[in-house]
């Protein structure tokens, strides 16, 4: 088992350093259980939601090795409801698994509700319910935290949906380009 978690800030700043911290925690060593982690802005102007930047397998060996990952996860988070709605049901007719996330919808409501206009989150994937430790390393710099069981499986489902174009395709519009 994993855990999802979301911390939200009011500015666009912050989650930035949130990240860079982690990563400065990673590479020490100190966070074994991390699986990979996201920055997200929500523009102040237009309201979308944009990855900024990821802690990735480039980072260490054992992350959640695809960008794109990423962009989905922000979607499935962070767009409306209707929207990620119509994207489970496209996939259901495929029969994908990713159409059975194990994610709440009160978990998915309560990050995007937190994350306002001109805000910013990071996302961590970590193994077990160790996901204190990776929030040890964010305490300084405040936040809002959602937090969701997500299985083994549903890591697997969600990168195999990145095989399938148009779900790349979706994930990919959600990374930006200037930054990652």
């Amino acid at each position: 088992m994993s855990e999802l978690i979301c911390v939200t800030y009011d500015d666009g700043a912050t989650a930035p350093r949130a990240l860079e911290a982690l990563r400065h925690e990673f590479q020490a060593g100190r966070l074994v259980h991390l699986q990979g982690a996201a920055s997200i802005r929500r523009s102040a102007a237009s309201g979308t939601v944009r990855v900024t930047d990821v802690l990735a397998s480039g980072d260490q060996g054992r992350l959640v090795p695809h960008r794109a990952f990423w962009g989905l996860m922000a979607g499935i988070v962070y767009f409306t409801p209707r929207l990620w709605g119509l994207i489970e049901a496209l996939l259901r007719g495929l029969g994908h698994p990713a159409s059975d996330l194990s994610l709440t919808e009160d978990f998915a409501a309560g990050a995007r509700d937190a994350l306002s206009p001109g805000g910013s989150a990071v996302m961590i994937l970590a193994m077990g319910d160790a996901g204190d430790e990776e929030l040890e390393a964010l305490t300084d710099l405040g936040g809002q935290v959602a937090r969701a069981a997500f299985t083994h499986e549903d890591v697997g489902a969600v990168v195999e949906s990145l095989e399938i174009p148009w779900v790349l395709g979706i994930a990919t519009s959600a990374l930006d380009p200037r930054e990652v």
